[in-house]
């Protein structure tokens, strides 16, 4: 690529997709959206110098279809192709396990960084919240985890942002699951980390300096629930911002995603945080009426 900004394409679902618009936005580039349909790409991708697949919107194999010599992918279908090989997912979640997620970066360049280990808690099978910093982690593991992440970005030449959940096993922990582009795990990074998950994919793809992952409070933690897909949330938001002021609440508006938003609240007091954000999924869920 050239010295200026490409126009970017993005192969991922709405919701993702308009996650990322606000870091374009700031950063000055200009985004085009392909869809995640074979041919609707094959028409869109025209005129893009980069394209960009968030998460597993398309398999490895369209992707190997669609990338030219005119046409560069961050990731690529290799290194992708690479990395699930290392790291064969399973899905299977126990709401009762312990789950600790990764979120790393990397540049072509190789500069790379990882963001504070995060604790995924499930209910009905459904991640429903994430906590970050992961309280009971000693400082040791906390690091040993983000060096495995880290390496495995270099080892598989990732490029962008990637995730690495573990299960702990006995006194060990192991990489459950592993898949590139932004995670919901990590949604707290836009509210609560100097630089957000979107706009550090934005930076690794197009080889910019990253930005500093650091978390801006003790604890933060983040919801994500799956009711008001449909209905107008402002009274809703009446009552949580009334209730919560410091919440930051973040709707997808797209009927296909699995959850219709999330909301974020940071502090000091980690048991505060998570009964905040608990009591505002089952209102906006509808378990409860106030």
């Amino acid at each position: 690529m050239n010295q200026e900004f490409p126009l970017l394409g993005v192969i991922s679902p709405n919701f993702l997709y308009r996650s990322m618009i606000g870091p374009a936005l700031a950063l000055g580039l200009d985004l085009r959206l392909l869809g995640t349909q074979l041919e609707q790409i094959k028409e869109k991708k025209s005129g893009c110098d980069l394209v960009t697949v968030l998460g597993s919107a398309i398999p490895i194999s369209t992707i190997r279809t669609l990338e030219s010599a005119t046409t560069f992918f961050r990731p690529n279908s290799t290194a992708l192709a690479a990395l699930l090989a290392r790291f064969p997912n399973s899905e299977n979640d126990n709401d009762t396990d312990l789950q600790i997620e990764v979120l790393a970066a990397r540049s072509p360049h190789s500069q790379a960084c990882a963001w504070a280990p995060t604790e995924l808690i499930f209910r009905n099978g459904l991640h429903r919240l994430s906590v970050a910093p992961v309280a009971q982690l000693a400082d040791a593991t906390a690091v040993s985890l983000q060096r495995i992440a880290l390496d495995a970005m270099q080892e598989n030449e990732i490029v962008g942002v990637a995730s690495f959940v573990f299960h702990k096993v006995g006194t060990d922990f192991i990489v459950k699951r592993a898949a590139t582009g932004p995670s919901s795990a990590g949604n707290w990074t836009t509210d609560a980390s100097t630089t957000g998950q979107f706009e550090q994919h934005l930076r690794a793809i197009l080889d910019l300096p990253l930005g500093d992952p650091g978390i801006s409070a003790k604890f933060v933690a983040t919801g994500n629930f799956v009711g008001a897909k449909e209905k107008n949330m402002y009274r809703p938001y009446l009552h949580l911002m009334a209730r919560s002021p410091e919440l930051k609440m973040h709707q997808y508006r797209d009927s296909d995603a699995i959850f219709a938003g999330h909301v974020t609240s940071s502090g000091n007091k980690l048991q505060n945080l998570t009964e905040t954000i608990w009591h505002a999924l089952d209102y906006l869920d509808g378990e409860i009426d106030e």
